[in-house]
């Protein structure tokens, strides 16, 4: 089992790589785009229609991720309640954990990993291209 500290590092990395790499797919994309002009080849096209698909699963991952762990975490508080004789959960059962640490990191992972693999594509095909 990883330290505490370091399961909140992973969330830090995966914001990271979002925030690094996110700037960098966009402005490929964008200058793409720009250069189809108004009659865009098969492979615009193509490269279009991966973006929007891309999205919608990583969105769809990271929030199906995040009920999982929004689900959890309430299992969690009311047991903490009841194993303490309380009707309901108070503030302190909902304390962040380790767990919530793992959770998070999981819910950023669809976005970074694509975000990164994006950008590492996009670069390899610009490298290509010179």
């Amino acid at each position: 089992m990883k330290p505490y500290g370091t399961m909140w590092w992973l969330v830090a990395r995966h914001w990271a790589e979002i925030s690094a790499f996110s700037p960098l797919v966009i402005s490929e994309r964008v200058l793409a785009a720009a250069a189809a002009g108004a009659r865009p080849t098969a492979a615009h096209h193509a490269e279009m229609t991966r973006m929007v698909v891309e999205k919608g699963e990583a969105v769809a991952e990271s929030a199906t991720a995040l009920w999982f762990a929004a689900v959890e975490s309430q299992q969690l508080a009311w047991q903490r309640a009841w194993r303490a004789g309380r009707v309901s959960p108070t503030p302190a059962d909902f304390a962040l954990t380790s767990a919530t640490a793992r959770k998070l990191g999981h819910a950023l992972g669809p976005v970074s990993r694509r975000v990164t693999a994006n950008a590492k594509r996009l670069a390899a095909k610009k490298r290509r291209k010179r």
